[in-house]
């Protein structure tokens, strides 16, 4: 039976157990906040939004980390809120393999779809979950628990700075139309919010009908890995 094993940065963060039933049927899921001792034990290793580099996984190749951007570009924090400010024209999923540098591991496999502009940062995560869980399921197909393989990343790298919830606040000199997108990339547990005659006042964005999972999803190994 293959297995895997989800390092978390905490133990509340897999929370979708009933997803990884549906898209991973067969397969012997563990999770937890500390790498296992003997990580070859695994069919596969998935660092989850892990925030920290691990010097005792460079290299492995049975360890993967997904990262939401068209990797080298977008590298760094935050690519979901960065995704929707910068109107990027998709939202891109990209599984690499780790090393020591963040998010510059080789490239070996990838997920995108057209980006919408009903789709919140709350979305893009829910979305973003689902879609990880997907590219699991590929690899453990693709490579039969062996080893990953994929291709450097090409291009310049490009880094997106790291955020605090102080930079979700909303100017209130600005008109609606230009705080939109800076609004529904907030995600509902840092929202956007304004002050007004001393009192914070918390703001979020909701479409009226909940969007569709994408229907125009596409997911590719890198050309030499097939």
């Amino acid at each position: 039976m293959k297995n895997i094993f989800f390092l978390v940065n905490t133990s509340d963060e897999f929370d979708f157990a009933g997803v990884a039933e549906e898209l991973l049927p067969g397969v012997q899921v563990e999770t937890g906040d500390v790498l296992p001792s003997r990580l070859e034990e695994y069919s596969l290793v998935v660092l989850w939004s892990i925030r920290k580099l691990l010097p005792e996984v460079v290299g492995r190749k049975n360890v993967v980390l997904f990262h939401s951007s068209d990797l080298p570009r977008g590298r760094g924090w935050a690519p979901i809120y960065n995704t929707i400010v910068n109107r990027e024209e998709f939202f891109t999923v990209t599984g690499i393999i780790p090393q020591k540098d963040a998010d510059t591991g080789d490239i070996v496999i990838r997920a995108r779809f057209a980006m919408r502009p009903e789709y919140t940062a709350d979305f893009l995560r829910r979305t973003d979950d689902r879609i990880s869980l997907m590219l699991v399921a590929k690899l453990l197909k693709k490579f039969s628990g062996g080893p990953l393989r994929g291709i450097p990343q090409q291009g310049t790298g490009t880094y997106y700075p790291r955020r605090n919830p102080g930079g979700n606040e909303v100017p209130l000199e600005k008109p609606l139309g230009e705080v939109v997108d800076h609004v529904r990339a907030c995600e509902p547990a840092h929202p956007a919010f304004f002050r007004y005659k001393g009192v914070k006042y918390t703001i979020s964005i909701v479409p009226e009908r909940a969007p569709d999972f994408p229907g125009d999803l596409t997911i590719e190994f890198p050309v030499d890995t097939v």
